[in-house]
Order: C-alpha cells, then structure tokens, then sequence
C-alpha cells in the first residue's frame, strides 16, 4: 500500500497548512524513528539527534509549503531535510564540514561487504574516510539516501523500502548503482591506479 501511505503524508502535510497539530502529531509518529535514528548515525550523539529531529519537524510545521507532492514522496523529502540539518549541526560545532571520516568510511566498508564488490580492488585504492565522504556526497539524493538508512540507520533492505514506500527491488538496485557509482568515483580518485593500468 505504497501510495495510499504517500496519500496519507500528503493529507498529513495539508493538515499542517490548516494549522492541524494533530497532523503534526501523526506525521511526527509516522517518521520520528526513521528521522532520529539517520540523525543519530551522523551525529553520533542522542541529545543533538534529538534537537535535529525536533528542529526539522518545527520547520515543518512553519512551513509546510516547503514540501511539494509533485517533487517525490514525503519520506524521502523529510530524511532529506533531517540530513541536511544533521551536517548543519556539524558545522555549527566543529570544523568539520562532513561526518566524521571514520563513520564514513565505516559506512563505505560496511557496504563493500555486503555487495557484490571486491573489497581487495577497492582496499588497493587506499581510500580514507573524506574521500568516502565526497564520493558519497556526490551520490544522487534517492542513492545517497538508502545508502544513508542501510549502514547510518541500520534498516534492512525491507524496512528501507517500506519507509520510503518504494519496491524492495527498487531499494535493492538504489543499493547496487550506490555502490558501483562510490566505486568508480574511488577509482577516480585513486592517483596513479587507471594511469598504471592503461
């Protein structure tokens, strides 16, 4: 039930522009767990994952014309959101302008792991943490986003596809293309490595 879901947050989202805290309140019960747990993976703390998700339902509520049906589903727009306020937080108390590099590249390790990759071709490139961190920020936003709820969220491939509301097969090639574009985008990098090949 996919797109009754999505019809559900829509008529949620209109709610809001009535002024409904109801709406709020359901929206906020529908995606808090999704919302707080990405926070949490990019923070690495509860109570500024907390203030995030706050932060990013307050938004919402004073301006919910700032999601638009036309432009995709609404869990996806709102973890979008989450994200971007999380590496806000980032930036406001450090210097860092990523994840810290070392959870980045654990995503990234993670993931090479589970996929159909060879880790001993991608360990030859000798990667750190920014680099994963760019090659990921560099991913289109509904790749970016499952990679994100996988190995930041720590949801199944089942449960990502239900949160977002798409086919499991949908979040399973998201998945690959992810993970075969970081791929290539680390190879890229790699000084020297296709020179020596060609």
């Amino acid at each position: 039930m996919p797109q009754q879901d999505d019809l559900v947050d829509e008529l949620l989202v209109e709610g809001l522009r009535r002024r409904d805290e109801r709406a709020l309140a359901a929206l906020y019960d529908r995606h808090a767990r999704a919302s707080y747990s990405l926070a949490l993976r990019v923070l690495g703390d509860h109570q500024r994952a907390e203030d995030v998700v706050q932060d990013a339902f307050l938004k919402l509520w004073r301006q919910p014309d700032l999601y638009r049906a036309n432009r995709g589903r609404f869990a996806a727009w709102f973890l979008q959101l989450v994200r971007n306020r999380s590496i806000d937080s980032l930036r406001s108390n450090s210097r860092e302008v990523v994840p810290p590099a070392g959870a980045w590249a654990d995503v990234f390790w993670a993931s090479v792991a589970s996929q159909d990759v060879d880790p001993a071709e991608v360990a030859a490139l000798a990667v750190d943490g920014e680099e994963v961190a760019r090659a990921i920020e560099e991913l289109a936003p509904e790749l970016r986003s499952v990679i994100e709820m996988a190995y930041y969220g720590g949801y199944s491939q089942s449960e990502i596809s239900k949160e977002l509301r798409v086919p499991l097969g949908t979040v399973k090639t998201r998945i690959r293309t992810a993970m075969l574009r970081l791929r290539e985008a680390l190879v890229a990098l790699a000084p020297g490595e296709r020179a020596d090949a060609g």
